[in-house]
């Protein structure tokens, strides 16, 4: 499948201040957030394409925090728990692959979501349970079946 990995870095921090009660995609800066436990908030970035090692950029890392911040001025981060870097996957033409792979009976793939795995990932699940059960093909997927590629396997 044409699939590459994306890196991307994450801080999560205890802080203080007023949390937002869900996860926001801040698209202006392609920044997500997402709080937790009523102090803790993790800010994720960057799409790195080709960059395969798990190093943290302190430079990128910096850069999604200072834009994170940008939308929340009653929040600062106080203790950073943990600073991480890793991989998401995404397509050759950046849509996700979701369907059945030809010629493998019962392989059925949901990937390829880039930066938007988390956003887009419960209304795949609901689409692709609803596809699975009924076996009636759902027309919100055709865009991303994975046979748009010519695929050799």
């Amino acid at each position: 499948m044409p699939l590459e990995a994306a890196k991307g870095v994450s801080l999560t921090a205890r802080g203080e201040g007023v949390l937002p009660q869900h996860p926001l995609k801040l698209f202006e800066k392609m920044v997500a957030s997402s709080p937790y436990d009523g102090e803790i908030m993790r800010f994720s970035g960057t799409f790195d394409v080709g960059d395969r090692s798990e190093v943290v950029s302190k430079k990128r890392l910096d850069m999604v925090v200072r834009d994170a911040l940008e939308f929340f001025e009653s929040w600062s981060p106080r203790e950073v728990e943990k600073e991480r870097a890793g991989h998401r996957p995404t397509s050759a033409d950046d849509a996700p692959l979701i369907g059945a792979i030809p010629r493998h009976d019962g392989l059925y793939v949901a990937t390829g979501h880039g930066t938007l795995g988390v956003t887009l990932g419960p209304v795949t699940a609901a689409l692709v349970a609803r596809e699975l059960s009924t076996g009636k093909a759902e027309a919100l997927l055709w865009p991303f079946r994975p046979n748009r590629f010519r695929l050799v396997f």
